[in-house]
């Protein structure tokens, strides 16, 4: 199931606490936006037979970013107003399909003036009107003016009054959740960038440089907070080995190589710090990225992050309403191109795509050194939580793995399947895999002497009593719980 853009976790701090002033000297509003398109011209040539339309895929979306902040006053009309500036960073996919997984930024500008008495916040007519001019046409189509639906006070219209009840859209002495610069006007006009397939909401209210309440959206990078990461499970130094194991005919499974990857230092991609990957001391493409409890992945094939894991959706439970994470995979019908008036061509292309589960979490201490981990098993292998993919099935790797389609080996039709043998952090070691199968040892669970009854771990080793996880018996993958 393809995993539409959601907007996560909303959190206000204490409102309530608010110094009564929205135009207070550094004050700062951001919004995001998640607008889509339904094309883009190939090779950038802008005729038909180049238009590409999308079909069921996340590629028809762009991010923007709009950060507005007070700076500064001006006189008009004989009243002294505070002047508000804005900057904008848009991160394009079908507006820049040549230039993908890149942030446009504009510079800081003026945008309009307010002017702010008791709990009611002014713009002057004339630049108001001015400023609105674009969406002005959608009144006068409705037979309706400024003047209907925003109160007037001489040369001024009231762009907020708090003291009136807003509903749910307004948040007291900061502003709008959607629009805070046509606040009544949200609600007729579409976002001047989409059309019609815009969301907008404020994800962040600032107050002196502090945080004072955030929106967090999904896999999307804050462009404007680039060093808002916490490195808890992949800091710089993390080395751990992978086992990579192919299973024949008959079912019997035989390691064919090992690698060692490592997290090198962090790197800078559009405004957005990564972390560099080494794959037997060879700097990779792959580079991965963190925050409180959440692992994204940019790859080569996507144009935007993957998440990997986000162990936050467990908080603190075993029995967690759903897990998901995400993947990449190859849709031979993921674009169509209108070649003629009648005739479409597909196209195919990588689309992205996640599992949904809501797993049973099992429990492990480690033997060897008291380590406790929570686990849980899904299509693909085993996860340990805070940790990652352990033991992996389908995919181009284990604990970095994203790809969920069949790897081939170079000496014939075979399944790859890949297992962490260690993990060490900050030179520690601190998961291995022969501690954690002993950990999770089932006892109760004994083979017959039948042949299709012989169980085989993902390092290919023979087991008479098998640990929870995925193993081959008789030629096929088999959960054991």
């Amino acid at each position: 199931m393809r995993k539409a853009i959601t907007l996560l976790l909303f959190i206000t701090a204490h409102l309530s606490t608010f110094s009564q002033t929205m135009l207070g000297d550094g004050n700062e509003w951001y919004y995001m936006t998640v607008g889509r398109t339904d094309y883009y011209y190939q090779d950038g040539v802008k005729d038909d037979s180049h238009k590409v339309w999308v079909i069921g895929s996340p590629l028809n979306h762009y991010v923007s970013y709009n950060h507005l902040f007070v700076k500064g006053e001006r006189d008009l009309d004989g009243k002294v107003y505070k002047e508000i500036w804005g900057e904008n960073r848009i991160y394009h996919t079908m507006y820049d399909w040549d230039n993908t997984a890149t942030y446009v930024m504009t510079p800081p500008q003026y945008v309009i003036s307010m002017r702010e008495e008791g709990d009611r916040v002014f713009v002057s007519q004339k630049e108001y009107e001015g400023f609105v001019a674009s969406l002005l046409p959608v009144l006068y189509s409705r037979d309706l003016s400024l003047d209907n639906i925003m109160q007037r006070i001489g040369n001024e219209y009231v762009l907020y009054d708090f003291a009136t009840e807003h509903g749910d859209s307004i948040i007291p002495h900061v502003g709008s959740r959607y629009a805070l610069l046509y606040p009544q006007l949200a609600g007729f006009a579409n976002h001047p960038m989409s059309g019609q397939n815009a969301m907008v909401h404020i994800s962040r209210f600032c107050r002196d440089g502090q945080t004072m309440m955030f929106r967090e959206a999904g896999y999307y990078p804050n462009p404007f907070f680039p060093d808002e990461r916490k490195q808890d499970l992949f800091p710089a130094g993390t080395r751990w080995e992978e086992a990579k194991i192919v299973r024949s005919a008959d079912g019997t499974c035989r390691t064919i190589g090992t690698d060692v990857y490592e997290i090198g230092v962090d790197t800078m991609v559009n405004g957005i710090f990564y972390k560099t990957i080494y794959k037997n001391e060879e700097l990779q493409s792959l580079l991965l990225r963190e925050s409180s409890g959440k692992v994204w992945l940019k790859t080569d094939e996507f144009y935007t992050d993957m998440c990997l894991y986000d162990f936050t959706q467990f908080n603190g439970t075993t029995e967690p309403d759903h897990v998901s994470s995400e993947f990449v995979r190859f849709n031979p019908e993921a674009f169509m191109r209108m070649t003629t008036t009648n005739n479409l061509e597909y196209l195919g292309g990588y689309v992205l795509d996640a599992e949904w589960l809501r797993p049973t979490i099992q429990h492990a201490i480690l033997s060897k050194s008291g380590t406790a981990f929570d686990y849980f098993n899904d299509s693909n292998g085993t996860v340990v939580v805070g940790l990652g993919r352990v033991e992996a099935i389908g995919r181009n790797a284990c604990l970095l793995g994203y790809l969920n389609e069949a790897q081939t080996s170079d000496d014939g039709d075979y399944e790859h399947i890949y297992s962490v043998r260690w993990i060490e952090r900050e030179g520690r070691r601190i998961f291995s895999s022969d501690d954690f199968n002993s950990a999770n040892d089932i006892s109760g669970l004994q083979p017959s002497n039948n042949q299709s009854n012989i169980y085989y771990n993902l390092q290919g080793q023979r087991t008479s009593r098998p640990a929870k996880g995925i193993h081959i018996i008789g030629g096929r993958k088999v959960l054991v719980k």
